[in-house]
């Protein structure tokens, strides 16, 4: 059976990738201020574990697209 993360492991993984992204994309960890928690049910709410996994999803997103965007900018700079 298949569960699902619990908030806590969640926010884990949102710490383990920030962490990489620190060491690996220095250029965009300074950014991360800047990515916005979404919080679904509004102001006075508790966030919730679904809005923790859009945050790492958008977190994600973010790392990848950086990634491939500077690999191909690299490959472009040796031609």
């Amino acid at each position: 059976m298949n569960s699902l993360p619990s908030k806590n492991e969640v926010i884990q993984e949102a710490i383990e990738l920030t962490s990489e992204m620190k060491l690996t994309f220095p250029e965009i960890y300074k950014f991360l201020d800047e990515t916005p928690l979404a919080i679904s049910n509004g102001i006075d709410s508790e966030i919730t574990t679904a809005d923790f996994e859009q945050y790492l999803e958008t977190l994600e997103s973010q790392m990848l697209n950086y990634s491939e965007t500077h690999t191909q900018q690299m490959h472009l700079s040796v031609i």
